[in-house]
């Protein structure tokens, strides 16, 4: 039950995050975020997530998890994680920047950002839930 609740944990991180970064255009129009609710289309609004995921933070801390499997999920949420700020901010479930990444002060090159490595990542953290739970 707790690695179900470190999976809803990264997704309700990602929409937090789009809605951070979204502007006041895609807060009305997205599906996921919204200011207040009725104020746009989302039925939860940026406080109800944040309940959300204290809510999950809290039964992950009462629960006993491996720390291999749980590094599964973590690169199975991080997957849908992307996803979910990427369709926020740019309608796409995948990365379409044009230009190179940054990331706390590196720049990583666009050819490492495909929609082929996000898959792999989602695949590969499969793999290492199922085999090692």
């Amino acid at each position: 039950m707790g690695y179900l609740f470190l999976f809803l944990l990264i997704l309700v991180h990602g929409v937090r995050e789009g809605f951070t970064w979204a502007d006041s255009t895609e807060r009305l129009t997205n599906v996921f975020i919204t200011n207040r609710i009725g104020n746009g289309m989302a039925k939860i609004d940026y406080h109800g997530w944040r309940s959300i995921e204290y809510v999950c933070i809290i039964v992950i801390s009462v629960c006993k998890l491996k720390l291999i499997p749980a590094i599964g999920i973590f690169m199975m949420g991080q997957f849908l994680y992307n996803g979910i700020l990427h369709y926020i901010c740019s309608d796409s479930f995948f990365y379409t920047r044009k230009n190179d990444f940054p990331w706390m002060g590196f720049t990583i090159n666009k050819k490492y950002l495909t929609w082929k490595t996000d898959i792999l990542q989602f695949i590969v953290g499969t793999i290492i839930f199922i085999l090692c739970k």
